[in-house]
């Protein structure tokens, strides 16, 4: 119906491709569909209802694209007194059965992304605080040694904490 492209004229270093396609035909319904004839490699005209299942199925009205991808976004809203994290677990594991096919891939929006890239800002600006705060020790100390015993102790200090949030129930978060 939309045509085929039969081949490529070049004509003055310009290609000009070259489409097959129906005489203008109003198609006023879905049965008009049906009446459609194509050729066999043998030549013979055939229906098209005879290779093929016609169904009308309702689509998508648009195809969205970004980066010259097409997207699907789903959204949704939470139920008050629900928690965004706690939510996106349960999205994942319930997901993880369905079979995606290859090359689809899956992506969180919206207050997911926020809370994924402020934690992503609030670890390097960790990183970067306690670099500033080593060479600021070991300038006052004179010394790497006694700044760096110092500094050993942030990762015992954060299994403390994360184990009192894990023991008292609390998030880690906002």
């Amino acid at each position: 119906i939309d045509g085929v492209q039969a081949t490529t004229l070049k004509i003055d270093r310009e290609e000009v491709e070259v489409v097959v396609m129906m005489d203008d035909v109003n198609f006023e319904d879905f049965h008009s569909i049906e009446s459609i004839h194509i050729q066999t490699p043998m030549g013979d005209m055939i229906p098209l209802t005879s290779v093929a299942v016609l169904e009308e199925i309702s689509g998508l009205s648009s195809i969205k694209h970004v980066d010259k991808e097409r997207i699907i976004t789903l959204e949704a809203d939470l139920k008050p007194g629900y928690n965004i994290n706690d939510i996106t677990k349960i999205f994942e594991e319930k997901s993880r059965n369905i079979e995606i096919p290859t090359g689809v891939t899956t992506s969180y929006g919206g207050d997911i992304e926020g809370i994924q890239e402020s934690f992503a800002d609030l670890l390097r600006s960790m990183f970067l605080a306690v670099f500033l705060v080593f060479i600021i020790l070991s300038i006052q100390f004179n010394s790497v040694a006694q700044p760096f015993a110092i500094m050993m102790t942030v990762p015992m200090a954060m299994i403390g904490v994360i184990l009192g949030l894990g023991i008292t129930g609390n998030d880690f978060g906002f």
